[in-house]
């Protein structure tokens, strides 16, 4: 009777289709027999059928798949792959692996973005670059708006509400928004507290810290008791929740610019 030996390499979704050629090729070899047929699957797996599947001949395929395998896969997977008839469980073994790797990924990707938060709030500006900021808008004649969001539609809606009546600057993360502010300080700011980057209570802070009379307003779509008293006590001087209208924020630039709104 015919035997199959299949091997579900579709399991392992590192797998690219150059590996499972490798594969291909490093098993030719050991299939030579007339009555032993190697197939190629269309989803990367790949089965052998024939009357010479030994326990020999497994070994053999076992050992050359790894062989090949380690090439390209982590080295916990190569040591879970296995040969035989319990696909079922090796398949659990491997996607195991692949979620404790994905975990792994998600954990070096908060402790990079923690890093990066922190250069953010750790960033020092020269003192006289500082004066030269508040000069500049003191002397200002005409009102200026600057927006810190990360959402592109909110960001572009409101700069589309404001750009007809005021000079409208618009920054889609926290970085960014502090190499601006201090090249070309806003009178107003609106600033979103979800920013990829940074949190935008900890930005407030950090604004506050180099511009003390900062006119900051927070946006957000968390509007909750709790998270407006933060950011009130903070130091932000009002608090917009999305979505926000035009009205609002012109009330809001009037009330804390000490502007009305030009003619």
């Amino acid at each position: 009777n015919k035997r199959c030996l299949w091997l579900k390499l579709s399991s392992i979704s590192t797998l690219s289709a150059e590996g499972q050629k490798a594969v291909v090729a490093d098993l030719a070899r050991f299939i030579t027999r007339d009555d032993c047929h190697l197939f190629q699957l269309f989803d990367k797996d790949i089965a052998i059928i024939g009357n010479g599947l030994t326990q020999e001949l497994q070994q053999q395929v076992h050992d050359a798949v790894s062989r090949t395998l380690a090439q390209s896969l982590p080295e916990e997977l190569v040591s879970l792959y296995e040969l035989g008839l319990h696909w079922g469980r090796v398949a659990l073994l491997v996607e195991d692996a692949l979620q404790q790797k994905r975990h792994l990924a998600v954990k070096q990707q908060q402790i990079a973005l923690q890093r990066q938060r922190q250069e953010i709030l750790n960033m020092s500006f020269d003192e006289t670059i500082l004066r030269k900021m508040r000069t500049q808008r003191a002397n200002r004649r005409q009102l200026e708006v600057m927006v810190v969001e990360d959402d592109a539609f909110s960001r572009q809606m409101v700069c589309n509400s404001l750009r007809k009546l005021y000079p409208v600057s618009a920054m889609p993360d926290g970085k960014s928004a502090l190499q601006r502010y201090v090249r070309n300080a806003p009178y107003v700011l609106f600033l979103d507290i979800n920013l990829p980057d940074v949190n935008g209570h900890d930005l407030l802070k950090k604004l506050l810290q180099i511009d003390p009379y900062a006119h900051i307003i927070m946006l957000s779509g968390n509007g909750d008791k709790e998270n407006v008293m933060r950011a009130i006590k903070s130091g932000a001087k009002g608090f917009v929740g999305k979505p926000f209208t035009k009205e609002k924020l012109i009330q809001y630039i009037e009330r804390h610019a000490g502007v009305k709104q030009p003619a």
